[in-house]
């Protein structure tokens, strides 16, 4: 098994210890596979945050 690289790890509003993003409820699938940078905001948000690194 490899390890998860998920772009979120580098993430300022990702919280590491709870596991979650200042910006959703739950992260979108196209950002989980990588299929979206996160550079615009999505619709279903809770705010403006996008991928900002650490």
């Amino acid at each position: 098994m490899s390890p998860i690289d998920l772009i979120c790890f580098e993430c300022k509003h990702f919280d590491d210890f709870g596991g979650g993003c200042a910006a959703f409820e739950d992260i979108p699938n196209s950002i989980l596979s990588g299929r979206n940078k996160h550079k615009k905001p999505l619709i279903g948000q809770k705010n403006n945050f996008v991928f900002t690194q650490r």
